[in-house]
């Protein structure tokens, strides 16, 4: 019983350092992605900020059109985004599903454990209850 709990100890431990490893590359593409905004919402601001110098009707025309691509870039990231953080939080449940399996699975090895080492106490005391017992009945005759 105890091998094939630690066996299945050891399985649920790769199974957690698995989700582990899932749930940083998630968290990692879920930033990248939050700085990809930010960068986006920079630039809008700083087209914002640029204003218009004046000039021809086309040069006003060119900057609009530049930002209305922003925007829709923006929403584009903002879908990807949502998209990753998501998964993010997907990964983030299967890591804690998996801790929590690789616990229960510590748990059970824990009690077998000391259940073996209980029975063992148990056996070496009527042991030493029949050893007694044995004196006590020669020392009386």
């Amino acid at each position: 019983m105890r091998r094939a709990l630690a066996t299945l100890k050891r399985v649920r431990s790769a199974q957690k350092k698995a989700a582990k490893q899932a749930f940083a590359e998630a968290e990692r593409s879920r930033i990248q992605q939050e700085t990809r905004i930010e960068e986006i919402h920079a630039a809008m601001a700083a087209s914002h900020d640029d204003g218009f110098t004046g000039g021809q009707a086309h040069e006003l025309a060119q900057e609009q059109a530049y930002r209305l691509r922003l925007q829709a870039t923006l929403r584009r990231e903002a879908v990807v985004l949502n998209e990753r953080a998501k998964k993010a939080a997907d990964r983030r449940g299967e890591l804690r599903e998996a801790d929590r399996d690789t616990r229960v699975v510590e748990l059970a090895l824990e009690r077998h454990d000391e259940r073996v080492a209980l029975e063992k106490r148990r056996s070496d005391g009527r042991r030493i209850d029949e050893i007694a017992s044995g004196r006590w009945w020669r020392d009386r005759s």
